[in-house]
């Protein structure tokens, strides 16, 4: 999933309706930062474990493009080559299409058509658990959260570090990514030092879900009394 500032009205219109209701929102709003393959996921599925609710912009990318009518306005935007044999969009050529090294005209033809239907769906969210008396937290595992400005809305943000060598290795097995494909993701991205400046706290993910796990309940508690 992939995000960058916003170039269309709409996309302002929805992003102004998210912070609205953040704004009003009572519950602990906590943004995860880091690289792709850091484990922001992992570090949001430890906090679900607390009880927190979660917002994966990934799954809400995936259920957008998994909609027969996105496919198709894709389709006929780019060509039919980014379709999979069962007629679905085919991720992986997506994702080559719009990162290759001309490809930034194409990755903003890909946000017009994607960007507004997901944030509909972060708005739902947000509404669904602010709602929930059980949720005592909401976490936002938003790819790129800096990026689109989310990050002003948030109480507090966690940045996840992770090693080089430990990160490639997971974007290879679990997305097939190559080095050159990370790069050019990389690109579109504020730097890591950035990021990690900015956040509040910092966990290493490094090892084991078991060790992160730790982690996220030694700063939960300092969360909470904030």
């Amino acid at each position: 999933m992939i995000y960058l500032p916003f170039k269309s009205c709409c996309q302002i219109r929805v992003f102004c309706s998210i912070i609205a209701l953040m704004t009003i929102n009572s519950k602990p709003l906590i943004g995860l930062l880091g690289a792709p393959g850091s484990g922001k996921s992992t570090v949001a599925g430890c906090f679900a474990r607390l009880g927190c609710g979660v917002i994966n912009a990934d799954k809400l990318n995936h259920a957008v493009l998994a909609r027969e009518d996105i496919a198709r306005r894709l389709a006929d935007m780019f060509n039919s080559d980014i379709l999979g044999d069962n007629g679905s969009i085919d991720r992986k050529k997506l994702s080559a299409l719009v990162f290759s090294g001309e490809g930034k005209e194409n990755l903003k033809k890909l946000e017009d058509v994607v960007h507004p239907e997901i944030f509909k769906l972060i708005e739902s969210e947000i509404i669904r658990l602010g709602q929930e008396e059980s949720v005592p937290a909401i976490i936002l595992d938003i790819p790129l959260l800096l990026e689109v400005g989310l990050d002003k809305r948030c109480d507090h943000l966690i940045f996840v570090s992770v090693s080089d060598e430990i990160r490639g290795q997971r974007l290879s097995e679990k997305r097939g990514w190559d080095e050159k494909l990370v790069k050019n993701i990389e690109k579109s991205q504020i730097l890591l030092d950035k990021k990690r400046e900015i956040s509040d706290y910092m966990l290493v993910n490094n090892s084991d879900t078991g060790e992160l796990l730790k982690q996220v309940e030694s700063i939960f508690p300092k969360i909470m009394q904030c």
